[in-house]
């Protein structure tokens, strides 16, 4: 009889334990239901939050997960559409400390994709693919318009890296069939700039493939100092040199043998981590 008040407290115990532990679990499984269910809205809400100001994202569709978007850039007070963005958010990654997703964009004429992840302080961009016409380029740097650019530009690079210690990584720019309605020689020529990430700064070599007008030089911006922003060339008729005077004398300083000096000095604010 003394051991019956015993058996019956621990029968109790048990039972309490295995009751927390269905609480537990529901609860798990209840946090994880609200999470996987989370609207798009919310990381539209994000973007705009802690996001770069002139970026963000209407009529969001779909979850946090899988969703999509317009992407709208802002410049001025101007606001242009980007595209459709589509994304993929991999869960799996947060077990490494980063936030994996996959991003593609879709216009009429635009696309592009890449593979993103965002870790403490750091975010880099893997595959990355992309194929706009020159004259979109407008919506991210306003003077490109006046010169009324043509053709295709193709952007690619197999990773590059943006962390504390700056950028790393290669990226290549190819401007195809180029062409400008300020000239009637079409196309002028197809081009190549190179990007090379050198940590704290990143450096640009610009080379010419083909074509009636010849342009090469060297830059470099300084990006997490002063954020200034330097670029030394020429432009070199090879053909065609009285139909390309037109738009030869727009570009910059004679130089003699029909060469025209291309030169850019700007800044840009300088990228800061938190």
């Amino acid at each position: 009889m003394k051991f019956f008040p015993r058996l019956s407290f621990t029968r109790s115990s048990a039972a309490g334990k295995k009751s927390w532990r269905y609480i537990a679990f529901g609860l798990l499984a209840y946090i994880v239901f609200l999470l996987a269910t989370l609207p798009a809205s919310w990381l539209a809400w994000g973007l705009h939050r802690f996001g770069p100001h002139n970026i963000s994202l209407t009529q969001p569709l779909g979850s946090v997960w899988r969703g999509q978007a317009i992407l709208i850039a802002k410049q001025g007070s101007q606001l242009n559409r980007l595209g459709l963005i589509e994304w993929d958010l991999h869960p799996l990654w947060l077990f490494t400390g980063k936030l994996g997703a996959n991003l593609r964009l879709k216009d009429d004429d635009t696309q592009a994709s890449t593979d993103i992840k965002l870790g403490y302080k750091s975010i880099t961009a893997s595959r990355l693919a992309a194929t706009l016409p020159a004259n979109a380029l407008g919506r991210f740097y306003a003077p490109v318009s006046l010169a009324a650019p043509e053709g295709t530009i193709n952007i690619k690079g197999e990773e590059l890296v943006l962390d504390q210690q700056g950028l790393h990584g290669q990226a290549i720019v190819q401007w195809r069939n180029a062409g400008s309605q300020l000239s009637p020689v079409k196309p002028l020529g197809d081009y190549r700039l190179t990007i090379n990430g050198k940590g704290k700064s990143a450096t640009f070599k610009l080379n010419t493939n083909k074509g009636a007008l010849q342009l090469s030089g060297n830059g470099n911006w300084d990006i997490y100092g002063s954020g200034q922003l330097n670029f030394n060339g020429t432009a070199t008729p090879r053909q065609r040199n009285s139909e390309l005077e037109s738009l030869l004398s727009l570009l910059g300083k004679d130089l003699g043998g029909g060469r025209r000096l291309l030169r850019l000095n700007t800044r840009t604010k300088p990228l800061k981590f938190p």
